[in-house]
């Protein structure tokens, strides 16, 4: 297989599991060379110019040993829980601290209902419970915010960081979009109640 072939690897499986009801999802369990260090990005770089988008796992778990069976093939049955809270990694979560990484990072908060403190630069969208659907939300809202709109493979593939580079986040920009959105707002308040003026002019001529 494709990951099997990379040299960092020395054992990989891959196989369909439910994040939850109605959404299944790619998992790959892969087991490193001895002496590899190896993230999940680092493993997503290294097979993502050799499969389609459809084809890359969702989600990657590295572990120390694969699971076998009494006859030498894979135990998938004992194969951790890829979507568990606690099989996330205990490492410190580093905060964006760029402009551009900070609304990204409210963005995946707000599209995954999760706390934007625990989402770092180096975490990966569908890593932290995203899926196809709900990224397109989010690059959705990003061509909406900038008009950058970003290829659906940045989202699988890459981390907050590079993620939030590609954005075209920027304060001026933030501030043009909130006063167009504020003019948009006086505009429409002023339809209402004009409309509401109207029509209380009108019931009030009838009356008469």
């Amino acid at each position: 297989s494709v990951l099997t072939n990379q040299n960092e690897i020395d054992q990989a499986v891959v196989v369909v599991r439910e994040a939850r009801e109605n959404d299944s999802r790619l998992v790959a369990y892969i087991v490193v060379n001895e002496g590899v260090s190896a993230t999940t990005t680092s493993i997503r770089n290294l097979i993502k110019n050799d499969l389609p988008d459809y084809m890359v796992p969702q989600h990657i778990v590295v572990l120390d040993k694969m699971p076998l069976t009494p006859n030498g093939k894979v135990d998938k049955k004992s194969l951790p829980n890829a979507f568990s809270d606690n099989d996330s990694n205990d490492q410190e979560v580093v905060l964006p601290t760029t402009f551009s990484g900070k609304k990204l990072a409210k963005i995946w908060s707000d599209v995954l209902d999760i706390d934007v403190m625990n989402i770092g630069v180096g975490d990966n969208f569908f890593d932290i419970g995203g899926h196809s659907l709900l990224s397109m939300q989010v690059i959705m809202r990003i061509k909406d915010a900038t008009g950058v709109k970003l290829n659906p493979r940045v989202i699988i593939l890459e981390t907050l960081e590079h993620v939030a580079s590609q954005c075209g986040f920027t304060e001026e920009a933030m501030v043009s979009e909130n006063k167009e959105t504020a003019k948009k707002n006086k505009s429409l308040m002023k339809k209402v109640f004009g409309k509401v003026f109207k029509n209380n002019s009108k019931n009030r001529a009838i009356k008469r």
